[in-house]
């Protein structure tokens, strides 16, 4: 998963090379992911089929997960939170599977810690710059934020201009914390370290939003791309792009 350092040095590594080879594996890997999705939105479970898969995954042990969950999927599953996952399809009880996870106590904490054990003390930084960044998202914190970007950082969030240098920078981010309030958790794919001052990092994240006008929540779902630049020996994220991978509105 973590690629070690190839290259001491980096006088002669492109920035744009490593942006091309994080890009182009998110696009590569984002088609099969959609035309899944779209796949498991037609297909439609009867009543009997999902409570079987509940049982089967929880009772008969096929799943490797605390069988108290069992109930709290089968009421994500029956009696959804929201109207995208009312449906009787195989996407709406992978969201019910998914949703449950979500909410035991320090899910993800083992994961992370088995990553640590396998990664550089340059991957290991990364990755918890990557951690500050999600905790900053959360509570909406743009000073903590700025503190994570290189000082002519760019921030390329989907469907609107690129943010160039701190100043816009800092303003892309208020703007998105006076408009949506996130709570989303992120899961690292993959810290290649390219150079001895560049790597990248390719992210998952999900959850929910908040949108502040209406007050209404929805589910969250992105891929991120991290360019990071060490700065005075600290690692500062010196390009961040990002794409949704919730499918798309009225598509089922």
């Amino acid at each position: 998963m973590f690629t070690p350092v190839l290259a001491k040095h980096s006088k002669s590594f492109s920035l744009i090379d490593c942006i091309s080879v994080g890009v182009d594996r998110m696009q590569r890997n984002f088609e099969p992911m959609r035309k899944q999705v779209e796949a498991w939105q037609r297909s439609e479970l009867t009543d009997v089929t999902a409570k079987v898969v509940i049982y089967e995954a929880f009772v008969e042990g096929k799943l490797e997960a605390p069988k108290h969950l069992a109930r709290r999927v089968h009421d994500l599953y029956f009696e959804p939170k929201y109207e995208e996952f009312r449906p009787r399809t195989i996407w709406s009880l992978s969201n019910a599977f998914t949703s449950a996870f979500k909410e035991l106590d320090g899910i993800g904490c083992d994961s992370r810690e088995a990553r640590s054990r396998t990664m550089n003390t340059d991957e290991k930084a990364i990755s918890a710059a990557l951690t500050k960044y999600e905790d900053a998202l959360n509570r909406s914190d743009t000073d903590a934020v700025m503190k994570l970007y290189a000082p002519d950082g760019v921030f390329m969030p989907q469907n609107f201009p690129s943010s160039i240098g701190a100043d816009a920078v800092r303003k892309a981010y208020d703007g998105v914390f006076r408009t949506i309030t996130l709570s989303v958790k992120f899961a690292v794919a993959e810290i290649t370290q390219v150079g001895h001052d560049w790597a990248f990092a390719r992210t998952n994240s999900a959850g929910m939003v908040k949108v502040t006008a209406t007050g209404q929540s929805s589910p969250e779902a992105n891929q991120e791309l991290f360019v990071f630049q060490k700065v005075a020996n600290d690692w500062k994220i010196a390009r961040y792009c990002f794409s949704t991978t919730n499918p798309p509105r009225g598509q089922s």
